[in-house]
Order: C-alpha cells, then structure tokens, then sequence
C-alpha cells in the first residue's frame, strides 16, 4: 500500500508541475491506468499508462510529466540495479579467482614436499 501511495504522489507532483491539478483527479487516473495495464496484460503496462492518464486528465497529462514518471519508478531503480549486480559478480569471481589460485599454490607446494 505504502508503495502505491508513493507513486500516487510522485505521478501527482509530476503532472502538477505542467498543470495545476486535483488530488482526486490524479487518484482517479492513477488506478483507471492500473487497472487497464491489469487487464490488458501488456508487459510493463507500456503505452496503456500513458493513454489512460492522458484520456483521464487531458488538462494536465503532459508526456513530459509521464516520461520522467517511467524514469523514476522503472529507469532508475533498473540502471542502480544493473550496477549493483555487475559489481557483485565481479567481485564474487575475483573472490573465486584468488581462491583458485591459492589451491594451485598449496596444490604445487605439496607436491613439491611430496617429491
């Protein structure tokens, strides 16, 4: 719920700063869009949230306010997430890499003693 009212307000600011809007309006367009994007099934809801809060409030849907709308809830958390996962995998395989390299040297050592 909490994240709902997140991007409620996030969408709400966005299409107020292109046009002086009611709160009520911008509910009522938020969950039409949502349950369009439900019940079309299209992946990501691309194409459907756009028309559906533009049809809803045509005053102050600016495709400005509804791109930096996608930027912020689906662009970004994507990019910070690309990031974190990249880094992780390569410090995981230099993790494995040192850990490979640290049995060939005790794998050498004893076979040194051994000999």
């Amino acid at each position: 719920m909490n994240i709902l009212l997140r991007r409620l307000g996030c969408l709400h600011e966005l299409l107020s700063a292109f046009a002086d809007g009611a709160f009520f309006r911008s509910v009522t367009a938020y969950v039409l869009a949502n349950t369009a994007v439900l019940a079309t099934q299209v992946p990501g809801g691309l194409g459907i949230l756009e028309t559906t809060v533009a049809y809803s409030v045509p005053d102050a849907a600016s495709i400005g306010a509804l791109i930096a709308f996608r930027c912020i809830y689906f662009l970004i958390p994507l990019v910070l997430g690309t990031t974190l996962l990249i880094t992780s995998e390569l410090a995981f395989r230099h993790r494995s890499a040192r850990t490979k390299n640290a049995e060939k040297v005790t794998d050498q050592t004893t076979r040194t003693q051994s000999s």
